[in-house]
């Protein structure tokens, strides 16, 4: 399946909420307010089928609202929504981790349900008391781990985290969550960016320095087993923001578009060929630079190569 320049997100992509996230230190809400919706949309959609920083048919107010922009849909690149037999192997073979977002792999159906533990309001300070549903009950992450012994457990989340902590305890806060997760011998850990925003929910700037902190942290805390893979410069626009295709409609949360985007830019960052052996890490730039990154036409978006994480 292909998206080319015909492709019209809102009449395709599931929207999430914004009140899916914490976006201010007063508006700290239940922290498993999403996780008996995120449950039943994905049962519903279930049985209805290195570079350097920088589906519902129904419409809600959200989508009408953003399919009745003034954006040109021809702006829109030519995307594969697919990935290979290896990569899809791997994928098989690994358990992503995370927040809303990180859910949104299984949601959109991206990615199989038993290769994704996200729930919403998930973030790198409070994931230790978060309950990940799993089979029809709640769960903490480590079980999952331990239970399924993923050959690679990646995280994805910090959009919590943004507006709730400075960088310095991200990174702490990271580093309890990563040192963990390596107490199975067998099981590597990734860790991926946090994706740029096109709203107000933080500013870009803020993500670009979390970003930054964490991989310099990463790469100079776990010369090996821990890997940082930059997916925030395949998502953003020559400003620094969410491309608006990329957008499920709150300018936080992201759209199947952007996921198969994404796991793009990953599989050019990540030597899947050497899957049996332990993540060896590799030094992520951290500067403002611009970058592809694409290596085909295919997978690569015209205006996502300015500077942001």
């Amino acid at each position: 399946m292909l998206c080319g320049c015909g492709y019209n997100p809102s009449l395709s992509t599931h929207v999430f909420g914004s009140e899916n996230l914490i976006s201010s230190p007063s508006a700290k809400s239940s922290v498993n307010s999403l996780a008996t919706s995120e449950e039943s949309e994905s049962s519903s959609s279930s049985s209805s089928s290195s570079s350097s920083f920088g589906s519902s048919s129904s419409q809600s107010t959200a989508d009408m609202e953003f399919s009745s922009s003034t954006h040109d849909y021809n702006q829109i690149p030519y995307i594969e929504l697919s990935i290979t037999d290896e990569q899809r192997q791997f994928t098989e073979q690994s358990l992503f981790i995370g927040d809303s977002i990180c859910k949104g792999l299984e949601v959109f159906g991206v990615l199989k349900a038993d290769n994704v533990l996200g729930v919403g309001n998930a973030a790198a300070r409070n994931i230790f008391e978060m309950e990940f549903f799993r089979r029809g009950k709640g769960i903490d992450f480590l079980s999952v781990i331990k239970d399924t012994k993923p050959k690679h457990a990646i995280f994805w989340m910090g959009m919590n985290d943004v507006n709730m902590t400075d960088k310095q305890e991200y990174c702490e806060n990271y580093r309890k969550v990563i040192d963990k997760a390596l107490e199975l011998p067998e099981t590597d850990v990734l860790v991926l960016s946090i994706s740029p925003v096109c709203s107000d929910f933080t500013p870009n700037s803020r993500i670009v320095e979390f970003n930054r902190a964490l991989s310099d942290y990463i790469t100079k805390t776990y010369p090996e087993r821990v890997r940082f893979v930059n997916i925030h410069d395949a998502l953003q626009n020559e400003k620094g923001e969410l491309q608006w295709y990329f957008s499920s409609g709150d300018g936080v949360h992201i759209n199947e578009l952007a996921y198969y985007q994404m796991l793009h830019a990953f599989f050019e960052q990540v030597d899947i060929s050497q899957e049996n052996e332990p993540v060896q890490s590799s030094q992520t730039s951290s500067s403002g630079e611009s970058s592809s990154t694409s290596k085909t036409s295919q997978t690569s978006a015209a205006e996502s190569t300015s500077a942001a994480t």
